[in-house]
């Protein structure tokens, strides 16, 4: 059964009446579009004191639990009441193996298969590997190197290009500001050289070689329904090339242009940029990826800087990586990924897909 359902349900049911006609109407109600992915009708017979007869109905529009046997069953099931209870209450005691020694019979042509797991460490492992040679780059400044002649790119594998990607240059504009930043004043008057002044109107920030290789800049980390790939960037010295719009204080103002000594320089001592990957089932029973979310977390040597610093990253990272090109290249590599340890299965074939601290969990149809 699906661990949201259960968290859902949050019983400890005495008697199979509680968990039939109480507790999985519940459950079925709190997620109808995931009962009607595991579709099917199933006719449980519980033999016992505190036995009788359900049919759990997941093909109709309105999913449901009832008592009695109705319509024509995909799955047959039969358990005594006192082993209904135990594999329910008894977390030492293997639902599945109940199965395989007798304790409860099960027929029909619809197959439901357990859940496959993958713990942590593997699925990190994988997108270590998988994911070994990616590398992004953005620049204002021309460092090398360079894709198509531009400093600002992402450079992927050939697992990724093999589930659709292609290298492609990022746009990562120089976005200017003004001069009050957070309520601190960062134009101000300042001497260009003996006997001159300029003031400051506008501000900009040119970056400096910002870059990672997945390889060694990614750490794998999960949350509640995703999984987050925290990248860690380097740059070269200073992070950011600050320049200021100059003009001339004295002879009415006449304009100098952008000066490196009109606005700070930034460093970053910290730069990191936590993607979450969120993988779901849609309507046609198919693996894909919500929208990935990103979060960037620094911290700069100009402290009135960091929030628009950081809010001019997560913007310009999230257009460039939030593509459904990259989701469904995810989305590919998360199912290759799974069918290793389930075997061949189409991409089209699952019930439910569950994130957790406990790694990733897919069931599949048949």
């Amino acid at each position: 059964m699906n661990k949201r359902w259960l968290e859902l349900a949050k019983c400890n049911p005495e008697r199979a009446a509680e968990l039939f006609d109480e507790v999985l109407p519940r459950i079925i109600a709190a997620d109808a579009d995931l009962a009607r992915r595991v579709g099917g009708v199933y006719h449980v017979h519980v033999s016992g004191p505190d036995g009788g007869d359900w049919t759990i109905d997941l093909g109709s529009e309105a999913p449901s639990c009832t008592r009695g046997l109705h319509g024509r069953a995909t799955r047959i099931a039969e358990i005594a009441d006192r082993d209904l209870i135990r594999v329910m209450k008894e977390p030492s005691f293997p639902a599945l193996s109940t199965y395989h020694h007798g304790v409860v019979g099960v027929s029909g042509v619809l197959s439901v298969k357990p859940p496959v797991v993958l713990d942590p460490d593997i699925v990190s492992t994988y997108f270590k590997a998988g994911l070994n040679g990616v590398f992004i780059k953005i620049d204002h400044l021309g460092n090398p190197p360079s894709l198509n002649g531009a400093s600002s790119f992402i450079e992927f594998n050939d697992v990724l290009r093999a589930a659709g990607l292609t290298d492609r240059v990022l746009d990562i504009p120089i976005t200017e500001h003004g001069t009050h930043i957070n309520g601190v004043d960062l134009g101000g008057l300042e001497a260009l050289f003996s006997g001159l002044f300029f003031t400051t109107d506008r501000l900009r920030f040119r970056i400096n070689n910002v870059h990672a290789r997945l390889e060694h800049d990614m750490e794998v980390s999960f949350e509640p329904d995703a999984i987050v790939l925290a990248i860690r960037f380097h740059s070269n010295e200073p992070t950011l090339k600050g320049e200021g719009r100059a003009s001339l204080a004295m002879f009415f103002g006449a304009p100098l242009g952008w000066l490196d000594v009109a606005c700070p320089d930034v460093n970053l001592t910290s730069l990191v940029v936590r993607a979450r990957l969120v993988p779901y089932i849609d309507s046609t029973h198919t693996l894909a990826m919500r929208d990935i979310g990103i979060e960037v977390s620094l911290d700069a040597d100009v402290d009135a800087l960091e929030s628009l610093i950081a809010d001019g990253f997560d913007s310009a990272i999230a257009k460039e990586l939030n593509t459904k090109e990259l989701r469904d290249a995810i989305a590919k590599f998360l199912h290759a990924m799974i069918t290793t340890k389930a075997g061949p299965r189409s991409m089209s074939s699952y019930i439910d897909i569950c994130v957790d601290e406990n790694g990733v969990a897919a069931s599949f149809q048949g």
